[in-house]
């Protein structure tokens, strides 16, 4: 069976190592409606609820094509997107199998009827950026910079691990987001765009996901950096 990834076509160390380990890569277009820094990324164009489902903005015509070949149910977003926080986050949602983690105030009416329908609990965050800055391990654990989504998670009993903050390059921004900058490659396997290990935090990283028997991995040299995820099926 083949592996898919989708990401932005703007570091293409990270691509080639993406098709080395056998993934066929889809590259995002540019939303024109986002800020520059945002354009090509894919967190920000949809997001996989599971192996049927999967949510697209309305405005990404090619990328919800290309997602119809592998999906039951490509669901378009109701509303149309546009360039102000927080209309830009219809499906910023950090997803886990039974709860979603996002702004329930902005994200698309698509969404919260699904969450309604499959009785998957929506826990409100005031961080509407909530995929960008969640790397999800696996059902019950996560990793995140924002204060907001770490509290939200440790009261809903989630493991989560709370880094700091910066050191995720995203060009045009101060800084980028650590979910922003990987993806999972295998079932425990976590990728990352640039080396994870001169991130400050990498120790307590690296042991929080032993717990969880996921590996981190560097899928390409340089600085990390904020590419818009690498979402894989």
């Amino acid at each position: 069976m083949r592996k898919h990834a989708v990401l932005s076509p703007q570091n293409p160390d990270c691509i080639y190592a993406c098709q080395q380990l056998g993934f066929d890569v889809f590259t995002t277009e540019p939303m024109r409606t986002f800020l520059p820094f945002e354009q090509f990324h894919a967190d920000m164009q949809m997001i996989i609820a599971d192996k049927n489902t999967v949510f697209v903005l309305q405005e990404c015509k090619a990328l919800r094509q290309y997602l119809k070949h592998f999906f039951k149910n490509v669901i378009t977003t109701q509303k149309e997107v546009k360039k102000e926080y927080p209309e830009n986050i219809l499906l910023n949602i950090a997803w886990l199998k039974n709860a979603a983690i996002c702004n329930t105030k902005a994200i698309d009416n698509t969404v919260q009827k699904y969450c309604t329908a499959h009785n998957i609990s929506l826990y409100h965050t005031k961080q509407g950026y909530a995929k960008c800055s969640s790397v999800i391990l696996n059902q019950t654990a996560l990793i995140t910079a924002d204060p907001s989504i770490f509290n939200t998670a440790v009261q809903n009993k989630l493991d989560a691990l709370k880094i700091g903050e910066g050191h995720i390059r995203l060009k045009g921004a101060d800084y980028g987001f650590i979910g922003g900058c990987c993806g999972n490659i295998e079932k425990n396997l976590l990728g990352f765009c640039g080396e994870i290990q001169k991130h400050p935090d990498y120790k307590n990283m690296q042991s929080f996901c032993k717990n969880h028997h996921v590996e981190l991995v560097s899928l390409c040299p340089g600085e990390l950096e904020d590419i818009g995820g690498i979402i894989t099926f």
